[in-house]
């Protein structure tokens, strides 16, 4: 017995290393390989049809130029995260500091985990010209960098038809894919497709372009990265661009855009999120008349825990500032921008040149705006009946001293400390609603409204600011409807009064302001 003990510690070794050599190694091989050198083809076919090859391989600082060339690729990845990660099986790939020129010809790939051009590695770089990508298959992006590697585009059209298979990507501690021209479409439309136009976890600048995802957002920043837009229209078919944080980091995630088109169809321009507890930070700054489209009416939406800071510059914007939970807006309008809708709650600065008109009551933690203060008028702010509420106890408003101004066209700002404003909310009964007077303040003549879902006995009545009554509006069984009941000044003095409903001895009061 003693004589095979030899042998089957031989067996035991060679099947340890037979293990060894059979686990994923992130193998990579190419139709066309280039190691190191330089080399150039022209009018060139490269079909890559075996797992984990490229159509093109260039690594170890060589250098390629391809001219008129077809790559083709299917066969699907034997890993998806090492196709991910490295491009083991891409339509064109360049590693350890390969670069390749491409000028005009394509790059196709039909099977899971085949990017069209891939880039990995700091000094690895595919720039390409004139010319088409289609990428079908889950997990395969249009183009792809990660870890350092570069991509540059010119005039290309790229599609992407699969789950998960954003186009222009960066992953795994980023890259930098820089496109100018070009028609860029993520096709997918199932729900959650997880395809964007744009996923940046590094630097993606686009100039001149047109991007669309037919099912997920138009772009996506993950930690503190950035999306650049220049003259670019970028369409989601969720939100515009969605800023999150899916791991602790700090920094900031940036999103400039000068000029061009962003537009969300369904969701907000822009949506701030973190995950799993992660603070997401983000810094977004428009100019150059870029025209901002939401289906929510949201130009953003800060969702608990993130922060943002937004700038315009020259912009006219229409939509809605949001923020739920412990998020935080901090808003600059400047050099005569030009913002119509509503703010929930936000930190808001105004320049001399710029203007808000309000589509909805408004929480601002600070308003600073010194030079639309004219005496206790604000002349910047158009309210159309509603309320702006400020924090009078924040040093920022400390210029306001606690006093209630007038707004452009009916409506004040306040100081008035209350938690949140939303319109047409009954604040004591579902059964009923207390609108807010219009116009307010008012010179001689205003209208309190109040909606029953269900006939009640109402009393609605007028008080000064000492609670002494000073008229009776209403007071009789109300059936079911709307009501508009009109108050004239008749000889009161201008100041603060209350109007209070009663409903079935549920009661609501709100403050109107005469101001002759």
């Amino acid at each position: 017995m003693n004589t095979h003990q030899p042998l089957n510690l031989a067996k035991i070794i060679i099947l340890f290393f037979a293990i060894i050599f059979v686990l994923p190694v992130q193998a990579q091989t190419g139709v066309y390989t280039l190691n190191g050198g330089t080399a150039s083809q022209t009018n060139q076919t490269y079909a890559a049809t075996f797992t984990d090859q490229s159509a093109v391989y260039v690594l170890n600082s060589g250098h390629l130029t391809l001219t008129n060339c077809t790559m083709t690729k299917t066969g699907d990845a034997s890993n998806v995260n090492n196709s991910s990660q490295y491009g083991t099986n891409a339509g064109v790939l360049a590693k350890s500091a390969g670069i390749v020129i491409i000028s005009g010809g394509s790059v196709t790939t039909n099977a899971l985990g085949a990017n069209g051009l891939f880039a990995t590695g700091t000094g690895s770089s595919v720039s390409m010209s004139d010319g088409t990508i289609n990428a079908s298959g889950s997990s395969a992006h249009g183009v792809d960098a990660t870890y350092g590697g570069s991509i540059s585009l010119t005039n290309v059209d790229i599609t992407s038809t699969g789950a998960n298979s954003s186009v222009l990507a960066t992953d795994f501690e980023g890259g930098t894919v820089t496109v100018s021209g070009g028609t860029i479409i993520a096709a997918a439309t199932e729900a959650n497709s997880h395809s964007a136009g744009i996923y940046s976890t590094g630097n993606i600048t686009v100039t001149g372009a047109t991007v669309t995802s037919s099912g997920d957002c138009g772009g996506v920043i993950d930690g503190a990265n950035a999306i650049n837009l220049i003259n670019t229209s970028l369409t989601g078919k969720l939100e515009g661009i969605k800023l999150w944080n899916t791991t602790p980091a700090s920094g900031s995630a940036t999103v400039t855009i000068n000029g061009g088109s962003l537009t969300a169809t369904t969701g907000n321009a822009f949506y701030v999120t973190g995950e799993a507890g992660n603070t997401a930070n983000g810094t977004i700054t428009l100019s150059g008349g870029a025209v901002i489209n939401a289906g929510t009416g949201n130009i953003i939406k800060a969702v608990s825990p993130s922060t943002v800071n937004f700038t315009a510059n020259n912009e006219s914007l229409t939509g809605n500032m949001i923020t739920s939970g412990n998020s935080t807006i901090t808003a600059i309008l400047k050099d005569n921008t030009t913002l119509t809708g509503r703010i929930n709650v936000a930190a808001l600065s105004i320049d001399s040149t710029s203007s808000w008109t309000l589509t909805g009551n408004s929480i601002l933690t600070t308003l600073i705006d010194p030079s639309g203060i004219s005496g206790l008028s604000v002349t910047n702010i158009t309210g159309n009946g509603y309320s702006v509420h400020y924090d009078s106890s924040l040093a920022g408003n400390g210029y306001l001293g606690g006093l209630t101004y007038s707004l452009v066209n009916g409506g004040v700002l306040t100081p008035e400390a209350i938690n949140s404003i939303e319109e047409h909310q009954p604040a004591a009964s579902t059964d009923w609603i207390l609108y807010q007077n219009y116009p307010n303040p008012f010179k001689s003549t205003t209208t309190v409204s109040f909606e029953l879902f269900k006939p009640a006995y109402v009393t609605l009545k007028i008080y000064d600011i000492l609670g002494n009554q000073v008229k009776v509006l209403f007071n009789k069984m109300g059936n079911i409807g709307k009501y508009g009941i009109p108050f004239a000044v008749n000889g009161l003095e201008d100041g603060i009064y209350y109007y209070q409903l009663n409903v079935d001895g549920a009661t609501q009061t709100q403050k109107m302001i005469i101001q002759k």
